[in-house]
């Protein structure tokens, strides 16, 4: 979403859509469209963008492997400078153009909603380690308190 800065004398109210990337350290599927509904306004040779924004990403559980959809909400809050009222210690983004992509502060504040770790539900069983079946759905009759040597479980396999 470009706007145009050279308008932004008087507040300009911002609405739409925009679809954001998701670095694949996050563990999730590659982009989410966000809704995002704002204000850019102009104060004191800055420029100051101030909005909300919500998404669903998609992922796996990371206790089951389950299919999940994160309904996310965030605020955003980004500062835009002209080059010469910035200084080199202000984290102020400089704008050394007439049009400023405000993508870049959308996702940022979408990224740091993202839970560290994804889960289907707080109680999530998980998967059965001995095998496989999904707990949150089917009961198995592995006994859980067998408790082998992880180094003897390791002889049997050849890593040739």
């Amino acid at each position: 979403m470009v706007v145009d800065m050279r308008k932004t004398d008087t507040p300009v109210s911002l609405a739409g859509q925009i679809e954001i990337e998701i670095p694949e350290a996050y563990g999730l599927d590659g982009s989410a469209v966000c809704d995002f509904a704002g204000v850019l306004r102009h104060d004191s040779g800055l420029h100051i963008l101030s909005g909300r924004g919500n998404a669903v990403l998609r992922g796996l559980c990371a206790v089951c492997l389950a299919d999940v959809e994160i309904p996310l909400d965030f605020e955003v809050e980004q500062v835009y400078a002209v080059p010469e009222r910035v200084r080199p210690d202000e984290d102020d983004i400089s704008i050394t153009d007439t049009q400023v992509d405000i993508a870049p502060a959308i996702g940022s504040a979408l990224f740091l909603t993202i839970p560290m770790r994804v889960v289907c539900k707080a109680d999530c069983n998980g998967l059965c380690p001995r095998c496989g079946i999904n707990r949150n759905y089917f009961v198995c009759d592995c006994d859980d308190n067998v408790n082998e040597d992880f180094a003897e479980m390791l002889k049997g396999i050849s890593f040739d």
